[in-house]
């Protein structure tokens, strides 16, 4: 079991984190979770690449669909205390844990049961057959046996402890996209979906448990909770206004545009987000409880704020502005694909989002950690408002690339969040300034590529070789060198972590 006594207040306290413990433990988890999530993303890439040339638009759509509809649920599993126990300034105690879980597990499998109930409306909305159901209740499952999965990773993220976190979900992603691809190979066609699902749920379970065992029970006293809805509860209520902007309208859509379109739009921003995705994905996490912690300290924050977001626009930016002046030229290069190409003009929509979220999604972060959730809450209403306004209307205009449009329109406006942080914390956006200039003679050097060469694989190589030459002299220069710097200073820190270790 765990070493800490969690019911010890006093000794729990002396287990806090001091500023220098956070700042260092901040800095190599991002580097050790971006470096060890890219091998995650890897598989994910691979595995999607591999699925997109054996399934067409009808089961990728299906798959976001029936997804969607399970998302829906899982907002009611949760009251936002797993983020409530993360951003605590104080160790929770085992009775504050035990309540968390035991209120979470009664609203989990009251969602489930509600999903089985109301399965028979979703499937005449959405026109769903046999092996479709099937998926949405292995989804409705795996959804409930992830469930347990919260506390054991709560105290791993106050710890800082992220490389544990990162491990579990590589097997994960392995588990998933292995039997996935070789299910859908051998010809099990939608269910490989529905056995993949369940198998990664299964195995992160069990690897979470061992990796971060708890003294699971089940309590309950309101008293231990109240502390945790103050920040909860709004936490909560931005998830809630999160999933009617983007769940819910697929699911609407699903039933008016039909899943094939659904599937050419989730293609489409599925390649966009991935790149954000698996930067995003391992910053947020490290910082979160991170910034919490810095939040009294409100210079230190703006420093931190300002370096995380030039490195997460400096390994995006370049990544998405390549896939979309290059992405023509991979289709035509593998014709396998070539099915994919009516998705083209969406995929260019998606990554004008993807560049503004790796700013937007960064700072709603910053507001999260330092109590700022009413902020956010009215960024988000304000968010769904928009996509509901535009995103429904254009879809049933221009199908698909409709959804694109209004998703990028709606990404436009993510310099909202830019005002608000810059009220309360310190930050610069040179660095991103910075990072852009560079992204656009990258552009420069793939466009004039695109039009002095012929379609080759030679041409794709050497054009891209250039344009990366290009954007590490180019961001070199204008950083005057501070990037290098500063990836030393992380490597050195990642040397003295393993040699520790060692």
């Amino acid at each position: 079991m765990i070493n800490l006594k969690l019911d010890d207040p006093e000794a729990a306290e002396r287990h806090e984190l001091d500023l220098a413990t956070v700042k260092r433990r901040t800095v190599r988890g991002v580097v050790t979770l971006i470096i060890r999530n890219q091998l995650s993303t890897l598989i994910t890439v691979a595995g999607f690449a591999l699925l997109s040339a054996k399934f067409r638009e009808n089961e990728i759509g299906t798959y976001i669909l029936v997804s969607a509809v399970i998302d829906i649920f899982t907002y009611f599993s949760d009251v936002g205390l797993a983020a409530a126990l993360v951003q605590k300034k104080t160790t929770p105690t085992l009775q504050e844990f035990r309540s968390s879980f035991t209120l979470q597990q009664l609203l989990v499998t009251t969602s489930v049961v509600a999903i089985f109930l109301l399965s028979p409306f979703v499937r005449q909305w959405n026109h769903l057959q046999p092996t479709q159901m099937t998926l949405l209740y292995a989804l409705a499952f795996s959804f409930w046996l992830v469930s347990f999965k919260s506390i054991p990773s709560v105290m791993l993220e106050r710890k800082l402890e992220f490389q544990k976190i990162v491990l579990v979900a590589l097997l994960e992603t392995a588990v998933f996209n292995f039997l996935l691809v070789l299910l859908a190979y051998q010809g099990f066609g939608l269910n490989s979906y529905t056995v993949a699902v369940l198998g990664r749920a299964f195995v992160g379970v069990t690897a979470l448990y061992l990796i971060s065992p708890w003294q699971v029970g089940l309590s309950f006293k309101f008293s231990n909770l109240k502390s945790l809805f103050r920040f909860g509860v709004p936490y909560q209520v931005n998830s809630l206004i999160a999933l009617i902007k983007d769940r819910l309208t697929i699911v609407f859509l699903g039933g008016i545009i039909g899943p094939g379109a659904i599937g050419f739009a989730g293609w489409a921003e599925r390649n966009a987000n991935q790149v954000l995705r698996a930067f995003m994905d391992p910053v947020n996490t490290v910082t979160f409880p991170a910034y919490s912690r810095l939040q009294d300290d409100r210079a230190e924050l703006g420093r931190t704020v300002s370096k995380s977001l030039f490195f997460i626009t400096a390994l995006v930016f370049p990544v998405v502005i390549t896939m979309a002046i290059l992405a023509p030229w991979v289709l035509m290069l593998i014709p396998v694909y070539l099915h994919w190409s009516p998705a083209l003009a969406a995929l260019d929509f998606y990554i004008i989002n993807a560049m503004w979220a790796a700013i937007s999604t960064h700072l709603t972060n910053v507001l999260n950690s330092i109590g700022k959730i009413k902020w956010n809450t009215y960024l988000m209403l304000f968010w769904t408002a928009l996509t509901w306004l535009l995103i429904p209307s254009l879809a049933l205009k221009f199908g698909y690339t409709g959804m694109a449009i209004g998703t990028a329109i709606v990404g436009c406006t993510s310099f909202i969040p830019i005002i608000l942080v810059r009220r309360e914390v310190p930050f610069s956006l040179a660095g991103v300034f910075k990072v852009l200039v560079s992204s656009a003679f990258l552009g420069i050097v793939l466009v004039l590529g695109r039009f002095i060469l012929p379609v080759s694989w030679i041409s794709l190589f050497t054009i891209g070789l250039a344009g990366t030459a290009v954007y590490l002299l180019s961001i070199y220069v204008l950083t005057e060198g501070m990037v290098v710097t500063e990836a030393k200073t992380l490597l050195l820190l990642i040397r003295k972590h393993e040699a520790k270790k060692a």
